[in-house]
């Protein structure tokens, strides 16, 4: 495969002489104290193992420190964080709703721990406001919070935690918090008129026909970037684009929409009306492979780097374009 021969030469530079990601991540893990920059660099080059993924990402969100000697005294912390959390869910929950302290976790409770955590009110004013209907609609976070409780599949407090430094770095907007509102929603739109862009270099006439309808993407695919994409694909198609994007390139996302929206062409061009499209698109995981967009997005994204080279590298490499 044409990216895993520039993967392969990429591996090269970074002094590594093996290009599976097993035991290059076996290598980067080494030591006292990581490297974060070759972890970024793996990220950005190479699907993680699912097996490594939880560590490698809670090391590149800041979940935990690259000193390895502090982790046993902040794995037991966060563990004992995380159950009293958890605690306060179904304490402050009841009556409205059955949860207890030893059910399994689920993105709902992951979502009002962290709406508990980062509440600075006393907690008697707090069990006032706690009820989901007081609460304004929390989609994005049960998305964000779902796609971490695949990830950590074998651990319920490492997912909580992912999905707390996840939200607290990328801004991801919470409820009274307007500011994180603002940068969400100009990062939307930034990364919004980078897919229009994209779109229309691709495929104009396709734009055009989405465009004829009188609503600009954002009408369509805003929840796709508020989500990254959480609420579209499942967790198994997109973890490989969510370790891009952690390794350090935000830059992957208008790459997926597009691939998304080429891969549904067809269907788009039968639609008549705006409401069809919107249907469309919130049903789009039901007309197309998402595996398929995935690999196809990572291929775009790549494929700007692989036009920087000039022609005898890139047929060094194995490349015919």
């Amino acid at each position: 495969m044409a990216s895993a021969n520039f993967r392969k030469t990429y591996f090269g530079s970074l002094g590594l002489q093996v290009v599976q990601a097993k035991p290059s991540l076996e290598t980067a893990l080494q030591g006292d104290i990581l490297d974060i920059e070759r972890l970024n660099k793996l990220c950005l080059w190479v699907r993680i193992p699912h097996a490594y993924r939880p560590l490698v990402w809670k090391v590149l969100l800041g979940t935990i420190s690259l000193a390895k000697e502090v982790w046993p005294f902040v794995d037991a912390q966060r563990e004992e964080q995380f159950q009293d959390l958890k605690q306060c869910v179904a304490v402050l929950s009841r009556p409205s709703s059955a949860i207890r302290p030893d059910d399994n976790l689920t993105a709902s409770t992951m979502v009002y721990m962290l709406l508990i955590q980062l509440d600075t009110r006393s907690p008697h004013h707090l069990s006032q406001a706690f009820t989901p209907t007081s609460l304004p609609s929390l989609s994005h976070l049960h998305a964000l919070a779902n796609m971490m409780l695949e990830v950590c599949d074998t651990s319920e407090s490492d997912a909580y935690w992912l999905f707390e430094s996840f939200v607290l770095k990328y801004n991801v907007s919470l409820p009274g918090y307007g500011p994180a509102v603002d940068a969400e929603r100009e990062r939307i739109m930034t990364e919004m008129g980078a897919l229009q862009n994209l779109l229309k270099a691709q495929n104009a006439p396709l734009l055009n026909h989405i465009l004829s309808f009188g609503k600009g993407l954002d009408a369509y695919c805003y929840s796709w970037f508020r989500t990254y994409f959480a609420n579209v694909l499942p967790p198994q198609s997109l973890e490989g684009i969510w370790d891009i994007f952690i390794g350090g390139a935000p830059g992957i996302f208008p790459y997926l929409g597009l691939s998304l929206l080429l891969a549904c062409k067809r269907k788009i061009e039968a639609v008549r009306s705006a409401t069809e499209l919107v249907y469309l698109f919130t049903n789009v995981e039901r007309v197309v492979d998402m595996d398929a967009v995935a690999n196809t997005a990572i291929d775009l994204w790549e494929r700007p780097v692989l036009e920087g080279m000039n022609k005898d590298l890139r047929k060094a490499l194995g490349y015919n374009f």
